[in-house]
């Protein structure tokens, strides 16, 4: 199987199973291999047909060589999109859309650097029929202060600017109901860099979803370099704060 280059309606259509796994990858040339690995055999125990679609955002590594690789090793069962960087959110977006524009029934998202464990799933899957979103929520985490802080910042300004408690707002961890993710991506301004934060803020605004958190213990990276970068995550943040005040009034208008 062939690796996509920017056709989601392909790649839409390639899916065929009832859970598909989303991962946004970029430089993870150490960590693919093993993370594909560890979630295949975690999908083969929870006992239902999935596949896992693997998006390289430009990757200036090896990246796609593995990718290449772990797709000849389950090749009904990974799809693959090469596409020029845009950034992790834009990433997201475009995951979001192939997924919604699938007959798949749920969507798991994770990263692709080993922090999402996925000893976890079964417990997001036994939920799965009397809830309409299962969200991690990290208790524990092995990746530094720094990016606990920022984690714990955009929680407090997330909820502020929506005026509810946005718990873990940017966690990668979280399964949804395919039809609930289409309805609220059409709320999202597509040009939203924190995707996965708003995202987790307009879940949360809906008042007809059920919502069931599930405790998780967030890794160190598995390999490879960090992209973190503090003075960038400002700026995002900064930004992110009247990016939400502006989505909020948009949905307070959609919704009164």
């Amino acid at each position: 199987m062939s690796i996509y280059s920017l056709r989601p309606h392909a790649v839409s259509a390639a899916v065929k199973a009832p859970l598909l796994v989303v991962v946004p990858v970029y430089n993870e040339e150490v960590n693919i291999e093993g993370v594909v690995g560890e979630w295949m055999q975690a999908l083969d125990r929870i006992d239902v047909a999935s596949q896992i679609l693997l998006l390289n955002d430009g990757s200036k590594d090896h990246t796609l060589e593995r990718i290449e690789r772990v797709q000849g090793m389950w090749p009904e069962r990974i799809l693959a999109v090469d596409k020029p960087n845009a950034g992790h959110g834009a990433t997201c977006r475009l995951a979001y859309e192939i997924a919604v524009g699938s007959d798949c029934e749920w969507i798991l998202q994770i990263d692709s650097d080993g922090q999402c464990d996925a000893s976890f799933l079964p417990e997001f899957w036994r939920g799965h029929e009397l809830n309409d979103l299962i969200m991690g929520v990290r208790v524990q985490r092995s990746d530094g202060f720094l990016r606990m802080l920022t984690s714990k910042g955009c929680r407090l300004f997330s909820s502020l600017a929506m005026g509810q408690n946005v718990p873990d707002p940017n966690v990668p961890y979280r399964l949804m109901r395919r039809t609930v993710l289409r309805e609220c991506i059409k709320r999202i301004p597509s040009n939203f860099n924190l995707y996965n934060v708003a995202l987790s803020c307009v879940l949360y605004h809906q008042k007809n979803i059920r919502i069931s958190r599930v405790p998780i213990v967030f890794r160190e990276r598995a390999g490879g370099e960090s992209s973190f970068d503090l003075p960038r995550v400002i700026y995002w943040g900064l930004a992110m704060i009247f990016e939400l005040m502006q989505m909020k009034r948009s949905l307070s208008r959609q919704h009164p």
